[in-house]
């Protein structure tokens, strides 16, 4: 892409920094300058150069090149080591309180299929109605 208006260059232009692409953009896109391009801003592009004016991903992805080439000011992407740090331990303790979720789910199931079999197989009888 051209040169941004401070004169430096712009590898990657993205629509919206929230969400998704905020961990995109942390992730895979790190080593190129990004800048954010607001979702009306792009909007009213789409809406000005699109034939149809309709939503699709060809056009909206020249609607935020265009943006971004034609807009000063641009929110550049930084990374702030301690928020990725942060964001880190927070996947990482997500992703554990799922595991303890399905361990304790499958503890449970596995005992309820205990207790069946168990009840079914007594030597004091037939099993005892619930």
């Amino acid at each position: 892409m051209d040169p941004h208006a401070d004169g430096t260059p712009v590898n990657r232009a993205i629509e919206d920094g929230r969400g998704f692409a905020r961990g995109l953009t942390d992730g895979l896109l790190a080593d190129h300058e990004v800048v954010w391009v607001p979702t009306r801003l792009m909007a009213a592009h789409r809406k000005l150069h699109a034939a149809t004016g309709s939503k699709s991903d060809p056009v909206d992805a020249a609607a935020v090149a265009r943006t971004a080439i034609t807009t000063p000011g641009l929110d550049r992407h930084h990374i702030d080591e301690r928020v990725r740090e942060l964001r880190v331990l927070a996947d990482l303790r997500a992703d554990l309180v799922r595991r303890r979720t399905m361990v304790i789910n499958q503890i449970k199931a596995y005992t309820h299929l205990w207790l069946d079999h168990t009840r079914a197989t007594s030597p004091a009888g037939p099993a005892c109605p619930r």
